[in-house]
Order: structure tokens, then C-alpha cells, then sequence
């Protein structure tokens, strides 16, 4: 069994087959990569949560770059592949596509979206709120430890052990 191929892995392979980076101006995405094939463009768009592939058939614009390499999208046909609930490995896709692409071929694979946001997951405002509960709770524990780690020290160093009406620090 082979490793699965990791996102820097697929900018590794993305830049060497000749797709070119640039700076999205839309947080959304985190890198862009692109790539002119005759009369097609490809925007191989990077997320946190997935990747995006835009696809401009008889590219005629919709694609700006300014001076700094930020990229600005607008038209194009966008498919989207989240890692959440993919039942195929994202990145695997996305080279497999890029290939072909590269080669001149527009893989059916590249219209095929493919897993689904987790902010369509039904129990999502419920796993969110209980994940946040468990946060807040941890959280105030450390907090509580670390204050009662601090008069330990406290006592300890300051006060040479001596806690106060004839106790002393067990050491």
C-alpha cells in the first residue's frame, strides 16, 4: 500500500508539470495554481477543507493578476471537492485531473464533485456547541492549575514553605 499523497506532495507535482502559483485575493482560498492548455484554463484552487477546481472552456478572460500575483476569478465552471465524507482521496484526484489536463485531455473526473461541507452535516450546531463546552472547560482547567502551580511557588520559594498559622509545606 502506497502513501497517500499529501498537499505538499500535490504542489510539488502541481508546479512541476508546469501550473503556475499565485496569491488568491479571495480568502477562501489559501494557494492557486493555474495552467493554460490551447483554448482551456484550469484554477486549481486550494482550501483548508478541500480543493476547487475552476475550469474556463474557450478561456476568453475572467482571470485577473495584479502586480503582487494575487489572482482574481469571476466566471468559469467551479467543482468542488471537500475532504469531508470523500469516498475518493482528494489530492489523488486532483493530480490524476491536472495530468490529463496537462496533456491536453479534460478528465469527466475534473466535473465530478466530490465529498460534502461539514457545515451540511446535520448535527453540526450540536457538535460545534459541545466541542466548544469541552474547550471552555479545559481551558479552565489549566487555568486552575497553572494559578495553583504559582502559589505553590509561591510558598514555596517566597515563603520558604510556610504556609501560615503553623503549617508547613510537605516537601
Amino acid at each position: 500500500m502506497s502513501n497517500a499523497l499529501t498537499t505538499k506532495d500535490l504542489i510539488i507535482f502541481l508546479v512541476t508539470h508546469g501550473y503556475q502559483y499565485y496569491k488568491p485575493a479571495c480568502k477562501t482560498w489559501q494557494f492557486a495554481f493555474i495552467h493554460k492548455q490551447g483554448q482551456n484554463l484550469l484554477c486549481v484552487l486550494l482550501r483548508k477543507n478541500g480543493i476547487d477546481l475552476r475550469l474556463y472552456e474557450n478561456y476568453r478572460g475572467g482571470v485577473s493578476i495584479d502586480s503582487e500575483k494575487r489572482i482574481s476569478m469571476r466566471g468559469g465552471l467551479i467543482y468542488r471537492n471537500h475532504y469531508n465524507e470523500s469516498k475518493n482521496h482528494i489530492n489523488q484526484k486532483i493530480k490524476v485531473v491536472t495530468s490529463c489536463f496537462t496533456k491536453g485531455t479534460i478528465n469527466e473526473a475534473l466535473r465530478t464533485e466530490d465529498g460534502r461541507s461539514y457545515l451540511l452535516n446535520p448535527n453540526y450546531e450540536q457538535i460545534r456547541k459541545s466541542s466548544r463546552t469541552a474547550y471552555q472547560k479545559m481551558r479552565s482547567e489549566i487555568r486552575e492549575k497553572q494559578e495553583w502551580a504559582d502559589i505553590l511557588d509561591y510558598v514555596r520559594e517566597d515563603l520558604g514553605g510556610y504556609w501560615g498559622d503553623g503549617q508547613w509545606m510537605d516537601r
